[in-house]
């Protein structure tokens, strides 16, 4: 046919092809954007050489206010060591109520936030976490008595009548346990062998069958507690109403050993001598804690290059035991 007009007929497929690449290049620039964001909370702080600690001064021995008015505490100590591997000045913002200390975070107010603060995977939309710098979740407590006169001697420490030890006649690690003590927090035990005492230590838990475990009513370690008395035979849960009456509970010999928080555990571990116990014992913590509670430090969701930088510093310090001579001057 003449006089009629041909038009190409477009490919489906270089359509396609264009329409692809186009997508392609939309999320390349969307990546680009996102990754050249800078992290202002970072920035300012290199900018001015100055970290904003926002801090609820009101919980000893991680922060308080001394008698000359000036802070004290672990996570005082913790926040100026921060500053100075990170080459800037800590500026405590420290009259925050424990209820505003994220509102504070959210606005600008201040750039982290180091207050004994509990990870909480409800924030983890607006605010992240650094790594954990102390563990203040649920530990067991049990009797140390290397100080005792049932383990000067060279007779066994079971069996003797004149020199009875601090177990209950049920309980299974009567026969099992090792009398080394573990560093508080650190799980590392000095080693130490105990004439007439089984080599194999108590790990945890499992270990309780038939012994008289004292709590805090109504906490975490009462909850778990109770867990484990559902799966142990003759496992006997003793609530008390403070942490202190629970771990006095074993000190006194009224029950084999204690679930309590491990901030009290050390506290009291701190303060109590085998000499201040008429049985002779002091107390112990048994390895990793059997309900984790994690304190770290919380930046806003943005400030992922100060994380990081905090993340590093965090890591240094528990390399070359920085942390453990925090905890060990604070704590134990």
């Amino acid at each position: 046919m003449t006089g009629l007009t041909r038009f190409p007929i477009p490919n489906p497929q270089s359509r396609i092809s264009a329409c692809s690449l186009f997508i392609v290049h939309c999320s390349l620039v969307i990546v680009l954007a996102a990754c050249a964001r800078s992290d202002t909370a970072w920035d300012r702080v290199r900018d001015s050489g100055v970290l904003r600690v926002g801090m609820d001064a009101s919980f000893p021995p991680f922060e308080s206010i001394a008698a000359d008015g000036t802070l004290v505490g672990f996570d005082v100590d913790l926040a100026r060591e921060l500053g100075r591997r990170l080459g800037v000045e800590v500026q405590f913002v420290a009259n925050l109520p424990y209820d505003g200390l994220y509102d504070a975070l959210a606005v600008g107010r201040v750039d982290v936030v180091i207050s004994a603060l509990v990870v909480d995977p409800a924030r983890m939309a607006d605010f992240v976490y650094s790594a954990s710098y102390f563990d203040a979740g649920q530990v067991l407590v049990m009797p140390d008595q290397r100080g005792s006169e049932s383990v000067r001697g060279s007779e066994s420490v079971r069996g003797s009548e004149s020199v009875p030890g601090p177990f209950s006649e049920t309980c299974q690690i009567s026969e099992s346990v090792e009398l080394y003590h573990n560093a508080p927090g650190t799980g590392a035990g000095s080693g130490e062998s105990v004439e007439g005492v089984h080599p194999e230590p108590v790990e945890g838990m499992a270990d309780l069958g038939g012994c008289r475990l004292a709590v805090e009513f109504g906490t975490q370690g009462d909850l778990e507690a109770r867990k484990w008395a559902r799966r142990l035979q003759d496992l006997t849960v003793v609530p008390h109403q403070t942490a202190a009456e629970a771990l006095a509970a074993v000190t006194d010999g009224e029950t084999d050993a204690a679930l309590v928080d491990h901030v009290s555990a050390l506290g009291v571990i701190k303060t109590l001598g085998a000499s201040e116990n008429p049985k002779g014992f002091g107390l112990f913590v048994v390895e990793e804690p059997v309900v984790q509670e994690p304190y770290a430090v919380a930046v806003h969701e943005e400030s992922q290059a100060l994380l990081r930088a905090i993340d590093d510093a965090l890591a240094e310090m528990a390399q070359d035991g920085t942390l453990d001579r925090l905890a060990a001057g604070w704590l134990r």
